[in-house]
């Protein structure tokens, strides 16, 4: 009986230190660079969020992807073009960052998808 518990103890303790990411859905821009509409690919990319840190994954290889990130007023706090990307790309938000809302956008094969997220350790 007492293993029992034992075993019920380290099992909650280790579910409540699991802590999920947040997922950041991006949606196509009303109109891409190619003038597409709203034609979405069958395979888009996705991103998370936790601990300022954001993980953009790809369903293929892409190159030339660029990715900016602005705070709630617009201001870019992040831009960068990214020559190859083929799994996935981390990017590492400084944490003096004083916006509680972000938006990341994605630039590629004339694509162009905005997310957002909430910075959470400022709230």
């Amino acid at each position: 009986m007492k293993r029992f518990f034992i075993l019920l103890y380290m099992m909650s303790c280790a579910l409540l230190n699991i802590q999920a990411s947040d997922p950041i859905d991006f949606v196509p821009h009303p109109k891409n660079e190619q003038g597409q509409g709203n034609r979405v690919p069958a395979l888009l990319p996705t991103a998370d969020y936790e601990d300022n840190i954001i993980n953009v994954y790809v369903p293929y290889d892409i190159e030339d992807m660029q990715i900016v990130i602005k705070d709630e007023q617009g201001g870019e706090i992040f831009s960068a073009l990214i020559p190859s990307v083929s799994i996935q790309y981390s990017i590492i938000l400084s944490e003096d960052e004083s916006a509680d809302k972000h938006s990341i956008e994605l630039y590629f094969n004339g694509w162009h998808l905005i997310g957002y997220f909430l910075n959470l350790i400022d709230l």
